[in-house]
């Protein structure tokens, strides 16, 4: 009786795929573009916050201690926002970002890999309740992928391929001929573990600190580059440069709210800020250079950062993820992640003194 052909099970586990993948490492190997895109990702994240003049300060456009205050108004985790991250804004900005660079550097380098690809899972979540919960469909949103895709790299682990400690030899193989290898000794995993640990938290404060002085000016908690960037709109009644009277309002609006600036001293291109009564929003009056004033609630349809509006372009911008919107065109959405127009602020304008009110 001829014999039946089986099916080989005796397969190493973590080998997958066709031959040659088998002889670069199978799953592990399948696995490198997944842990090269995250881990540069989240290394590039974390230098970035430390790089970026006005992040690390706990107020002033594009600061943690602003999106902080913007997560608060629609994220589940408010509560914890605002006991534990609102008084500290610049410590849990640089822990953040030192979390990233760690994480990165991990998945990266092998060195600590599960923790590693475990922490940035998790760091991920937190951003999904906290950056990205008012995206919407929420498939819109970039971190629940990069939660997952860290959760694979995770559970996977990285099979000894790549890992930067296979490079130093084990004392055991010193002089044998053996390859380079780290050699599972029974009281040793600990103080290992430990040492990468260790390894991570220096090269991540380095890489930090080092970002920060070569890029971001001054260290975290100092004053210097806080609130630096497009210019905010102009406080009430401040703006010089009369010129005369150009068509404004809302059709039907009638007055009600606070005088917010006068359009006899509003320029072409100029914008005047005012508090919205009913919200507490920022919001910006601009006059186009049409002549026509319109008014906008600054806060981003995207996650909730505060839009400053830049004179030079005549254009609203998100300084937190890029978004840019038209004031010239009912706040159109001109780029980036954002899907909605801002809201626009109805005003009065009264023809004879110019007045320029918020309408009830």
């Amino acid at each position: 009786m001829a014999q039946q052909p089986t099916r080989d099970v005796t397969r190493p586990s973590g080998r997958v795929g066709p031959p040659w993948l088998d002889r670069f490492g199978g799953i592990y190997a399948a696995l490198i573009p997944l842990r090269a895109f995250l881990g540069f990702t989240f290394l590039y994240a974390g230098l970035d916050k430390f790089a970026t003049k006005g992040f690390l300060a706990a107020m002033g456009p594009g600061s943690i201690g602003e999106q902080l205050e913007a997560f608060t108004r629609s994220s589940p985790l408010t509560p914890l926002i605002e006991a534990f991250a609102l008084p500290y804004p610049v410590a849990m900005g640089t822990f953040i970002a030192l979390a990233e660079i760690a994480v990165g550097l991990g998945v990266l380098t092998g060195l600590l890999y599960r923790a590693a690809a475990a922490g940035g899972a998790f760091t991920a979540l937190i951003f999904w309740l906290t950056a990205s919960w008012t995206t919407t469909p929420f498939y819109f949103g970039p971190d629940l992928p990069v939660m997952f895709g860290f959760i694979t790299l995770a559970l996977a682990g990285n099979g000894g391929l790549l890992v930067a400690g296979n490079l130093v030899p084990d004392r055991r193989g010193r002089g044998t001929g053996a390859p380079a290898r780290i050699v599972p000794v029974a009281g040793a995993v600990g103080r290992r573990e430990l040492l990468q640990a260790a390894l991570l938290g220096v090269a991540a404060i380095a890489a930090g600190v080092g970002a920060r002085l070569l890029l971001g000016g001054d260290l975290p908690g100092t004053t210097a580059g806080a609130g630096s960037g497009t210019p905010s709109p102009s406080p009430a009644g401040t703006t010089p440069a009369p010129s005369s009277p150009g068509p404004g309002g809302t059709a039907g609006a009638t007055p009600g709210g606070p005088v917010i600036g006068n359009v006899n001293q509003l320029a072409a291109g100029e914008a005047v800020a005012f508090t919205i009564p009913s919200s507490g929003d920022p919001g910006a009056a601009i006059r186009l250079a049409d002549g026509r004033v319109v008014a906008y609630d600054l806060i981003c349809t995207h996650e909730g950062c505060t839009v400053r509006y830049d004179a030079g372009s005549g254009i609203l911008r998100c300084p937190c993820h890029g978004a840019t919107f038209d004031p010239a065109q009912e706040g159109l959405v001109l780029g980036g992640p954002a899907r909605r127009p801002l809201p626009s602020v109805p005003l009065v304008i009264d023809p004879a003194s110019g007045s320029i009110t918020l309408a009830s």
